[in-house]
């Protein structure tokens, strides 16, 4: 199995803890999931990550994590591989500047200049090409100039600039010895770093020598040079833009152990502040009293960590801002971003903003307290930016307090939740949740219960304590019934609309939910007021279609006089085109959302305006027209006998007989299985003789025989009853 850390470069240290800043809020919310998927977390990751976590979180687990996926799950590692690297090129840079810094700290940005290499090669050999050739006396005279006196006078009196005057003339005359060599190591990598690599070697080589005269001069130089270029180039493999980033940095910030304190102990005013808006000006304040911390800094730094509501931008993002290397904003926000204030006493007003989270049910009601309370002054709230401040002011106390709420309501609502399974299976097939009921049984209140229903289903729509539960990639039942009466007829009364959604209630053996008032807005949110197909389908994933049967049932309502017909007429249609379903047509007429009965088994479709009289005068003519079944029964001998039946349409479409009188004590007790003599039927549909008095189970027989041996309502259907082996047999040819 693959490891996330498969993927990375190995750090020295593999628990060094990295904080959460070094990634992007998606990356870390992606990381955060992983590790709560993993049961991997501890209180060290309160603060960030390492190596060795990222060693137990297998890639497949995070492809199949809820919410994650194979998309977010390569964001986060390419951010992890960069992070990495950006780590061992940190590593390569702190060990350089180890190795150099002394030597270039005393050096004057003007003699760091002549080591450095124009982008066109040419024009810097036509420069070092230019400086004069000096005699070895004149060698030794300069490197004398470079010792200190002995003479406290003459010390005082000779200044660095005569130092540097003489240093500046020795690198002059042998920088073409310094490219020579930088041509001939490290071959294989970019000449300019090579250069200004073995350039750095020159400057050592000639400050060093001046301590050892009774060794070679140009071989100690060109030992220098060989070192550095092997050094800068071929092991920590440096590029010429972060040597020359190294030489600057060491000129002028002289790094040395005091930089890399983390912590502060300053004595700071935050008391007095009422709002937060007081606070964070206090705070850059604060920031500024820290050792080499200018506007600037704290400019980038507000992009980066999370106390701060600025947008978050990367390091190449902010370099560009600012005209510097990511590199550079690096060195610069790195020790910030661990950066903390000690204070004695808790500062009353975070004290009070984190009270207030550790008072709210979810981090949804702590934005709404955020918005109501003035002490926020407006600013933009999350808990992830209350965190963060905590770490400045407060880390050991208050951090720790956020964190835990934070890690209680991802438990209350998180994907392993258990309230938010049993929630979950408490969905109705409609997709609908009534929140008064959902908020008693799991005793919580309506809005949290509809913050989980709403982190399960991102598409919800609340109308009072309704809510509709929708899917990411899927309509619900609720819209597509509403969409389906809408495309026949639009635009439609809400009543109207409702009889269709009990309609589809009634055919997937579900109930219709909540107050008629919140399904009012609801179907008003979903299709308008009033309301038309072009508003709901503007809110479908997927464009409502009808199946075959409701095409066919639309076909011939549409063509029909009046526009209503009797069952008896839509299975007389049936009958006579073979490619619908006998069967299922009394089933979609009585559930169907597209149909609406007007009682006496006639129908019509949505939006269709019959009056009363004109239904008396329809069935009149029914009444008139309608044939009975005709039924016989002879016994071929002991054991068997023949049913013979010229079915009408009751018959066809409910697959009831009504024996001829005086046979039913020859059928009572006896359940036959049903097939053709053709041989081909296939069904496990059963033929029973009821206690009421008729026969049920002779649908599968007659829809065969209608399909497979051109039947019809007219001709004679006849079944023979084995009782010796409990099969009945439909008799064709």
């Amino acid at each position: 199995m693959e490891y996330l850390s498969d993927r990375l470069k190995e750090p020295d240290d593999f628990y060094e803890v990295l904080s959460w800043d070094r990634l992007s809020t998606k990356s870390q919310n992606t990381l955060q999931r992983a590790i709560e998927r993993s049961d991997l977390w501890r209180t060290s990751e309160s603060t960030g990550f390492n190596f060795d976590l990222l060693s137990k979180i297998s890639i497949e687990d995070l492809n199949d994590a809820r919410f994650i996926g194979p998309a977010r799950a390569e964001e986060l590692i390419q951010e992890l591989i960069k992070l990495f690297e950006n780590l061992a090129v940190k590593k390569d840079l702190d060990s350089a500047v180890e190795a150099t810094s002394q030597i270039i700290s005393v050096s004057s940005l003007q003699i760091l200049a002549k080591l450095t290499v124009d982008e066109d090669l040419d024009k810097y050999l036509e420069r070092v090409g230019s400086f004069a050739s000096i005699t070895a006396q004149q060698r030794h005279t300069l490197l004398q100039e470079l010792l200190p006196s002995k003479n406290p006078f003459k010390r005082m009196m000779s200044g660095k600039k005569d130092r540097e005057t003489a240093l500046g003339q020795l690198i002059d005359a042998n920088l073409r010895l310094s490219f020579a060599l930088a041509k001939r190591v490290c071959p294989d990598r970019d000449i300019r770093a090579r250069t200004v690599a073995g350039n750095l070697g020159l400057l050592a080589g000639i400050t060093s020598f001046s301590d050892k005269p009774n060794v070679d001069f140009e071989n100690h130089v060109m030992k220098n040079v060989r070192e550095f270029i092997q050094d800068l180039i071929g092991s920590f493999n440096l590029s010429y833009d972060d040597i020359v980033e190294l030489m600057l940095d060491a000129n002028e910030l002289e790094l040395d152990s005091d930089d890399k304190e983390e912590v502060q102990e300053i004595d700071v005013p935050f008391e007095s502040c009422t709002t937060f808006t007081e606070l964070f000006k206090e705070l850059d304040q604060e920031l500024l009293k820290l050792p080499k911390v200018d506007e600037r800094a704290i400019a980038m730094l507000k992009h980066r960590h999370q106390a701060f509501g600025e947008p978050g931008l990367t390091l190449d993002e902010i370099g560009k801002q600012w005209g510097i290397t990511r590199e550079r904003v690096r060195q610069i926000v790195d020790p910030l971003m661990r950066v903390s204030i000690q204070i004695k006493n808790e500062v009353p007003l975070l004290l009070k903003a984190v009270e207030i989270f550790e008072e709210c049910e979810d981090e949804d009601q702590f934005k709404a307290k955020v918005a109501e309370e003035e002490m926020f002054s407006g600013e933009d709230f999350s808990w992830q930016r209350l965190w963060g401040l905590t770490r400045i002011m407060s880390p050991e106390v208050l951090a720790n307090r956020v964190y835990e709420k934070h890690l209680e309501l991802k438990s209350e609502s998180g994907a392993n939740s258990p309230i938010r399974n049993l929630i979950k299976k408490h969905r109705s097939k409609f997709g609908l949740y009534d929140l008064q009921v959902v908020a008693k049984k799991f005793e919580v209140s309506e809005d949290k219960a509809f913050k989980i229903i709403a982190d399960l289903y991102p598409r919800s729509i609340r109308s009072g304590s309704l809510v509709l539960a929708r899917t990411k990639n899927l309509d619900t039942m609720f819209e597509n019934s509403i969409a389906k009466q809408l495309k026949v007829y639009s635009p439609l009364d809400v009543k109207e609309l409702l009889k269709g959604l009990q309609r589809t209630g009634k055919y997937r053996d579900v109930s219709l939910i909540g107050s008629t008032n919140d399904l009012t807005n609801l179907i008003v949110n979903l299709a308008g007021d009033p309301p038309n197909y072009e508003k709901t389908s503007n809110g479908l994933i997927k464009e409502v279609e009808f199946q075959a049967l409701e095409k066919w049932l639309i076909e011939i309502f549409s063509e029909a006089n009046l526009g209503i017909l009797h069952s008896n007429d839509v299975v007389n249609f049936a009958l006579r085109d073979r490619r619908i379903n006998v069967s299922s047509i009394t089933m979609y007429l009585l559930n169907s959302p597209i149909m609406r009965s007007h009682g006496r088994s006639l129908y019509s479709l949505v939006g269709t305006d019959v009056t009363e009289d004109q239904l008396d005068a329809y069935i009149q003519i029914i009444r008139g027209s309608s044939e009975a079944s005709e039924v016989s029964y002879e016994m071929t001998d002991a054991s068997k006998g023949i049913l013979s039946v010229k079915p009408n349409l009751n018959v066809i479409t409910s697959g009831i007989v009504f024996p001829p009188s005086g046979y039913k004590k020859i059928f009572e007790g006896f359940e036959f299985e049903t097939f053709c003599s053709c041989g081909k039927l296939e069904t496990i549909q059963a033929v029973k003789f009821t206690s009421s008095g008729f026969w049920t189970g002779f649908t599968a027989m007659i829809r065969h025989g209608f399909s497979q041996h051109e039947m019809s309502k007219g001709s004679i259907f006849r079944f023979e009853f084995d009782f010796d082996k409990s099969i009945v047999r439909l008799l064709v040819n």
